[in-house]
């Protein structure tokens, strides 16, 4: 299993609650749809000092890392980055995770 967090700080138009959840909803939703993601979860801040730097957390489970390059291709994931998030975005980190051994 593979793990990718991607964290996402918004522009100040959409980090408002609405704006949060309004993101959240639509990555959860374009994400999950996609065939080679096992599962999807998308967080906010637990904290204040986490919602100082951060808004969202997106957690995508895959089975293979040669996945992660397929989904970051998709046409579907293009869509979903290229018009609904760029716009919302200031920062956007990722990076993956797999089993030790």
């Amino acid at each position: 299993m593979i793990t990718r967090i991607v964290l996402f700080k918004l522009t100040p138009a959409f980090a408002t609650d609405e704006g949060r959840a309004e993101t959240a909803s639509l990555t959860r939703d374009a994400l999950a749809a996609l065939p080679m993601v096992q599962q999807v979860e998308v967080l906010g801040p637990a904290d204040d000092a986490t919602a100082t730097s951060w808004d969202l957390a997106v957690r995508v489970d895959f089975d293979r890392v040669e996945d992660v390059a397929t989904y970051r291709d998709h046409p579907d994931h293009r869509t979903l980055v290229d018009q609904t998030l760029a716009p919302r975005l200031a920062f956007v980190k990722a990076w993956n995770f797999g089993p030790l051994g």
